[in-house]
């Protein structure tokens, strides 16, 4: 069960930063100060409040929750963020149930009933403080404006201990005919052994059943066909690898009485716990009664630190079943037929049915090339930034849908999520109406990857965005950081160490890691695409210098397929318009290169930039196709014959780049050989000296 905790909140600004001293957390502060604060609609961002616009500091939200529902001891409570920016701290009727920092990733905690009150109000309580740190994610030297405070859904949830806890899903495609898919469903209980336990006392063998339907096309919110189901099965359940269970007696007395209506025991959370996404209500289309959604966190293991400061991946335990379903002539999905499936999985005595939303279909990388179920495929696309002068980044549900099909109509079929996760509803679109996704996560700047701190808010990250759109067709790549420090060793082994990470994660995906480098680029040996930021200083020049650049990049990047994540003209707050003759210019010569297999225009709308004094204008980055009142440019005309079309004249112009991309390894290579006789000679004339020193105080 899930309570929409959307609508109309209270908050304070506290601006000399006194609120936790003066306990604004507490029950006895809320009943006497409630009636003072502002009113805010909740999702939004505070920077739409007139005189808030450029607002930095701390705030306090406030929300009297709706009657709670009661359950048995067999349920759970918790309450669920989708994006708060930028360091969140909350509390239930003055107890602190947890905090979070990072802006763009979902986070949720758990909390004991004990903390309720049945006959008085409950108070949620969660101080926002909006500032970034220069180690953050994302860091405080962003380009982009800081929309802050809690601009995304939120809900309290109310769920069976035990139940399906994860569910990722990869499909195969073994041929081009595509006359069958195999699809691989991952799952993972919670509590597995008060689940057997019950089966052994009802005498039942521990099963799953499961569901596909074939959902078909949607298209504006709707459903164009209605939802058939195509196969159902029952799969057993493996106990091996579970230790005897001693929490319950087996036998049916002491079972029932567990899960009736008992007291409820003491509990404490003081960590966030796993994130499961809920659809239930989120769609116009939905059917069914109690429609979960829950996609994996930690999927095979965690970060462990090792001597040298750097994180290993390593495994955890934990419950995990898998099954395969054949599906003969299924229909994939592609931009064109965005063809969706459901598949529901059961537990025998649990209420809740657990559904994941997903299409059939496979990406991945053959030399050169990117193929879209066994197709080469060319990512034409564009960059957008969440956000609206009018919204913030709370943007409605239905202006995300527009945005999608204005893009479509222009003739691209991809976007970039420019420089961070939206919100989760542009991927349910955009899985929805055909648009490929290269999603970005906002490792932006000179982090110090040193630190500690800075590699678990990472991990975080990673964990959170990998379990909430690990189901989504729509996106097929992430793309790791932006304009890192990659000749930093630190930066250099951890991203290394990451991509690592992701792809044992998720397999299902391309990697790539945008950088303005050619021959100091080492991390794009380790990912599937090249991601090349096009330089601004480059992007006046003319055709021939750009090609040289393109053949430059491929021979140095162990000739992988380059993906040119940003271009465009810079931004000049004066003009309002694209100097268009040379964005057409580049688009074309692009569509020229062979192993370019993808670009992506900056930007769909013009977003803000920076911000000065507190009095001053907005600053634009005024490169986009629509303004910052979505009014429509000069250049829009040009779209979508521009995107198709190509110039010949530099299709087959290698052999300068050849050499010059070659030359750039054989240089990196000594340079990094240079660079390891240094180190070992100081190592040695350290151990030396060491040696010497120790010679001398034994005499």
């Amino acid at each position: 069960m899930d309570i929409n905790l959307d609508g109309t909140w209270t908050f304070f600004i506290d601006e000399n930063n006194e609120g936790n001293e003066q306990r604004w957390f507490s029950s006895t502060w809320i009943e006497k100060n409630m009636n003072k604060g502002r009113k805010i609609t909740i999702p939004s961002n505070i920077n739409i409040i007139k005189g808030l616009e450029q607002f930095g500091g701390v705030i306090w939200y406030y929300l009297k929750l709706p009657e709670m529902p009661y359950r048995p001891k067999s349920h759970e409570y918790s309450i669920e963020f989708e994006g708060v920016n930028n360091f969140a701290e909350v509390w239930l009727n003055g107890y602190k149930i947890g905090s979070h920092e990072g802006g763009f990733f979902p986070f949720r905690f758990g909390f004991t009933p004990k903390m309720l009150s049945f006959s008085h109000d409950n108070f949620l309580t969660v101080r926002v403080d909006t500032s970034l740190s220069p180690n953050g994610i994302p860091s405080n030297n962003i380009p982009w404006f800081n929309w802050s405070g809690i601009y995304r859904r939120v809900q309290l949830l109310v769920l069976e201990k035990t139940r399906v806890k994860q569910i990722k899903i990869q499909s195969s495609i073994p041929n081009r005919s595509a006359d069958f898919a195999t699809i691989k469903v991952d799952y993972v209980l919670k509590n597995p052994q008060e689940f057997l336990d019950r089966c052994y006392a009802e005498q039942k063998e521990p099963q799953i059943e499961y569901e596909l339907f074939y959902l078909g096309r949607i298209f504006g919110g709707a459903r164009q066909s209605n939802k058939v189901l195509i196969q159902t099965g029952i799969q057993d359940i493996n106990p091996e690898s579970l230790k005897p269970l001693e929490k319950i007696a087996h036998d049916p007395q002491a079972l029932s009485g567990y899960f009736s209506d008992i007291l409820i025991s003491e509990e404490s959370f003081d960590e966030p716990i796993d994130l499961e996404t809920y659809f239930s209500g989120r769609e116009e289309y939905s059917d069914a009664k109690m429609s979960i959604s829950e996609k994996p966190t930690k999927l095979q293991g965690d970060f462990s630190e090792t001597d040298d400061g750097l994180f290993k991946f390593q495994e955890e335990e934990k419950l995990s079943n898998s099954f395969q379903i054949n599906v003969k002539k299924p229909a994939l999905w592609t931009p064109d037929h965005p063809d969706l499936y459901e598949l529901v999985l059961q537990l025998h005595g649990i209420d809740e049915d657990k559904f994941i939303r997903f299409g059939i279909r496979e990406i991945k990388r053959i030399k050169e090339h990117i193929y879209l179920n066994n197709h080469p495929i060319t990512l034409r696309g564009i960059n957008l930034h969440e956000e609206s002068d009018k919204w913030g980044r709370a943007i409605p549900k239905k202006v995300r849908r527009r945005d999608i099909l204005n893009i479509k109509a222009l003739g691209f079929n991809a976007i970039k999520t420019g420089h961070y996760p939206h919100d989760i509803s542009l991927c349910e679109i955009a899985d929805e109406e055909g648009m490929l996704i290269v999603e970005e996560l906002p490792f932006y700047g000179n982090i110090n990857f040193a630190l500690k701190t800075s590699k678990i808010l990472v991990k975080q990250a990673i964990d959170a965005i990998l379990m909430r759109d690990f189901n989504n067709p729509s996106i097929i790549c992430w793309s790791i950081g932006y304009k890192l420090p990659i000749e930093n060793r630190n930066c250099n082994q951890f991203l290394n160490q990451l991509i690592d990470y992701i792809r044992q994660s998720d397999p299902t995906r391309l990697i790539i890691n945008p950088t303005e480098r050619i021959t100091k680029n080492t991390v794009s040996k380790n990912t599937d695409c090249t991601g090349i930021i096009f330089p601004r200083n480059r992007q006046k020049s003319l055709p021939s210098i750009i090609n040289l650049y393109l053949e430059t990049m491929f021979y140095s990047s162990y000739q992988k397929p380059i993906i040119i994540t940003e271009f465009g003209l810079p931004y000049k707050n004066e003009s309002n318009e694209h100097p268009l003759r040379h964005v057409l210019k580049q688009i074309q010569l692009y569509n020229a290169k062979p192993f370019v297999a993808g670009w992506f225009l900056s930007n769909f709308r013009d977003h803000r930039i920076i911000q000065e004094k507190a009095n001053s204008k907005h600053l634009y980055d005024t490169r986009g196709l629509f303004d910052q009142f979505d009014r429509p440019k000069r250049i829009i005309k040009y779209f979508p014959r521009t995107i198709a079309s190509r110039h010949d004249g530099f299709h087959n112009r290698r052999f300068l780049g050849m050499m010059v991309g070659k030359l750039g390894i054989w240089l990196e290579t000594f340079v990094r050989i240079g660079r390891f006789n240094r180190e070992n000679s100081i190592k040695k004339q350290n151990l030396n000296f060491y040696y010497k020193n120790s010679q001398g105080s034994n005499e």
